[in-house]
């Protein structure tokens, strides 16, 4: 799997780690619909690739994108990750660290390892 090349931790003066920088990472900045309950996304980390959400979808709030005409109805929400008009969303952190399996291409930021 290529992923965007790791950056070092931001340190502040005082030494600490800048956590509020450190998420900014994690954020979607760009998302498509591919096929079925598959989305393209792309990262503020420059990552980007498919991801297969279809063993997501389980509990209330996300019953309605079973259907796929539904969950192709995505947008890129103002606070970084993808959300559907029923208020469901993903945290971008579980899209951006699927488990292997899944399949991810990455910008040419990565290594080719």
């Amino acid at each position: 799997m290529k992923r965007a090349a790791a950056r070092p931790p931001v340190v502040s003066t005082d030494g600490v780690i800048d956590r509020i920088t450190e998420n900014i990472y994690y954020t979607v900045i760009d998302a498509r619909y591919v096929r079925d309950f598959t989305i393209w996304a792309k990262f503020a980390d420059g990552s980007e690739g498919e991801i297969e959400l279809a063993d997501e979808l389980w509990g209330p709030v996300f019953e309605p994108l079973k259907d796929v005409n539904y969950f192709r109805n995505f947008s890129v929400a103002e606070y970084g990750t993808i959300c559907w008009p029923n208020g469901a969303d993903i945290a971008p952190e579980e899209l951006l660290f699927r488990p292997s399996g899944y399949r991810r291409v990455s910008s040419h930021l990565a290594s080719d390892l």
